[in-house]
Order: structure tokens, then sequence, then C-alpha cells
């Protein structure tokens, strides 16, 4: 979804400050796209083995609110957060009778990339922490590589162009 506003380029950056505020609270991101003047709404929708608590569901939201925020230029819609306990296997006596809570995420790209992350800890809120980091890691890792590739596109076109130059020249 992109909603556009129309008016002063100051008040439409000052509305879409208010609407993504008012996204973020509601569970929904918006990143607000300065070139195009628009905001553009990431969602994350959960999945899970287990009953998810209003404050477990409001913590996830908060910690993926910011590299949704941060990167929603390259994420194409919704994120999806699964969230499972299992119990831990039994051939190992360390871990035996404990539980393993599993965050994973799956974040669609504008170019159809895929940026999966999961974590695995004995607390949910540290799975969901770590998750964070980890996603985060990734799309900075994803973002600086089309940097780069774009740059090397760049590069070539112009070694190219100042070489028909030359060729002309002769």
């Amino acid at each position: 979804v992109i909603l556009f506003i129309v008016g002063p380029r100051s008040i439409d950056m000052l509305a879409l400050s208010v609407l993504s505020t008012a996204f973020t609270l509601s569970g929904r991101f918006a990143h607000v796209d300065h070139h195009r003047g628009c905001a553009a709404m990431s969602s994350v929708k959960y999945t899970s083995n287990f009953e998810v608590t209003d404050a477990l569901k409001a913590y996830a939201d908060q910690k993926l609110g910011k590299p949704l925020e941060t990167f929603g230029s390259l994420l194409n819609g919704d994120c999806e957060l699964h969230l499972k306990v299992e119990s831990r296997g039994l051939h190992d006596a360390e871990h035996r009778g404990k539980e393993a809570h599993i965050a994973e995420a799956t974040a669609f790209c504008i170019d159809k990339h895929v940026i999966n992350a999961r974590s695995e800890n004995e607390d949910m809120y540290a799975s969901i922490d770590e998750l964070t980091d980890t996603l985060t890691r990734s799309l900075r890792k994803y973002k600086e590589k089309r940097i780069d590739i774009k740059e090397e596109r760049k590069r070539t076109s112009k070694e190219t162009i100042g070489a028909e130059i030359l060729e002309d020249d002769e």
C-alpha cells in the first residue's frame, strides 16, 4: 500500500512522520521514501505453534520495527515472523527437558530477493533480540551489495563511454 500526500514538501514530510508513528504504534511499519514523497507500509505477519501474548507481540513489533523502518525501501510489503517452541533433543544430557524458543523471520525484497533469519535460544525474548540483530545485519549486507553493484555498473558504463570517445577521436 502506498499513500501519496499532495502539498508543500515540508507539510508532506511532517504528515508522513505522523503517519509513520501511527503505523508503528498499530503494528504496521511505514517507510518514508523522501525521493518519491510517499510512505510505503510494511507489516509483520505472525505464525506460531503456541499462543502469542500481547506483550510478546508488542515486543516483537518494537524490536522488528527499527530494521523494517531503516531498510523499508528495500522491502516489498510484509515480513513474516514465525515463533515456535520445541523440546530439545534427548541425545544431549545438558539440554534434556529444556525447550528451544525459535524465532524465524522472512523478509521479501523489492527485486524478489528473500532474506531469511533464524535464532534459537532458551528464552523467546532473547531469540527475538538475536533475530533482530541477524536480520539487521543481513539487510545491511544486502543494501551494501546493491550499492556496490550500482557503482560497478556506473563505473563500467563510464569506462565504455570513455573508450568509445577515444575510438571516435582516432
